[in-house]
């Protein structure tokens, strides 16, 4: 019976957390982030026994005729060159990826213009900081994995020797109940330090609150261009496939049934000839208009969702297609619509160019985003600047704040993913 001051919230808390306690001291991910608090510690130390005397050199003998002027110059080079190292480790570690400002002068400018640069102050004061920070995380990391493995090596010892007295018993029931908990926190404290890290990083090496808006703004501008485009471009498709396809086979059906209306008293038997081939005309411009609107938004997307839609898709194409859709809850009409056409133009290019023998779609939802795969064995070589449609459907992913990725080398097999955010 379950303890009366224990209510069912904090039963269903420690059955699902108590096991990762326990297994994140073993986790790949836990030494990965230890590694990189160590790995903090020693770059640190070389940053700040290179960079602070450097610096304090140069701004001591700057005002006496311009003497340190060379060696500051040197300083902003070394600690520009650090900070690539930073960013460098950061990506390695925790796949955090953290861009240099967009107005980044370089290291082959004049003095004068990096000493104007606030990106090269903040990467001095990032490699004076680096050290004591590193040192505080270090300390605790290091320090718990080493005096958790001291207490818990002590408490084998002594259960291997065996304790004389109760004091002795005490000790013992001490020494591992300390050495576990500091195991177990040691993992959490390293994730912390990593955390703090990739704040740091992105303080004083990443790009200010200012030049983040003004990228995001220059890129809203540049996605809106290319939507205004692509769906110029769609209107203009649209017009020629309905004066080309549905249009004409409007116009032969006319002119048939006025033939046939015509001839309807003196020539019953050629009327019945005008009245089938203008039912044959109709059918087609059915076909035409169906297969418009297809292009334009299919209805089975709307009706059944992507699974369906994919499927309508696979059964059309030539080459044997599998479809793989992780069940889960349908993401906005936007992003499906994307998706679509996404899998849709893939398709048309095995069709057409591949020589692909299979093909594999797989489409699921990935937290906030909803991410499209399609695969096929065929002999590749599809590229982006080459290939009309697919930079259109970049064009339509980016507008959506989406990615859209081509892997095709020479031979095969090409790749083509889309992740696109959707509702959640």
């Amino acid at each position: 019976m379950a303890a009366p001051w224990v209510d069912a919230a904090d039963r269903e808390w420690w059955r699902r957390h108590f096991p990762t306690l326990l297994r994140a001291p073993i986790r790949a991910q836990t030494w990965f982030r230890t590694v990189h608090v160590l790995l903090g510690l020693l770059l640190g130390a070389v940053y700040f026994a290179v960079v602070v005397p450097l610096a304090l050199v140069a701004l001591v003998t700057t005002p006496v005729l311009f003497v340190g002027m060379p060696m500051l110059w040197l300083t902003l080079g070394v600690a520009r060159a650090f900070a690539h190292v930073e960013r460098a480790r950061l990506r390695a570690f925790t796949g955090v990826d953290v861009e240099p400002s967009p107005r980044d002068e370089g290291v082959l400018r004049s003095p004068f213009t990096l000493l104007r640069s606030r990106d090269r102050w903040r990467e001095i004061a990032y490699s004076a900081l680096r050290l004591p920070v590193s040192v505080v995380g270090g300390l605790l990391v290091l320090g718990s994995w080493f005096f958790g493995a001291v207490l818990v090596i002590a408490f084998v010892s002594g259960w291997l020797r065996g304790w004389p007295d109760l004091a002795g018993l005490a000790q013992w029931l001490l020494a591992g109940a300390g050495g576990g908990a500091l195991i177990v926190t040691a993992p959490w404290l390293a994730k912390g330090a990593v955390y703090v890290d990739i704040a740091l990083v992105r303080l004083l090496l990443g790009p200010s609150e200012s030049e983040r808006l003004a990228a995001e703004v220059s890129t809203l501008r540049t996605t809106r261009a290319e939507v205004v485009d692509a769906a110029d471009a769609e209107r203009r498709r649209i017009e020629r496939d309905l004066h080309d396809g549905a249009q004409q086979r409007l116009v032969a059906l006319a002119m048939d049934l006025g033939v046939a209306r015509a001839s309807l008293e003196h020539d019953p038997e050629g009327v019945r000839r005008l009245v089938v081939k203008a039912h044959d005309e109709s059918k087609a411009a059915l076909a035409d208009l169906r297969e418009l609107v297809r292009g334009i938004h299919p209805a089975v997307l709307t009706d059944r969702g992507l699974d369906a839609a994919l499927s309508a898709l696979a059964a059309r194409c030539p080459v044997p297609v599998e479809v793989r859709v992780r069940p889960g809850e349908r993401a906005e009409v936007t992003a499906e619509a994307a998706a679509y056409f996404v899998v849709a133009e893939a398709l048309t290019n095995v069709s057409r160019h591949a020589e692909a023998e299979r093909v594999v779609i797989e489409v699921g939802r990935d937290g906030g985003r909803l991410r499209v795969v399609v695969e096929d064995d065929g002999v590749g070589g599809a590229d982006l600047a080459t290939g009309t449609g697919l930079a259109g459907l970049e064009r339509r992913v980016a507008a959506l704040d989406g990615t859209f990725t081509v892997v095709s080398p020479a031979g095969g097999p090409t790749r083509i993913e889309a992740v696109l955010p959707c509702g959640s």
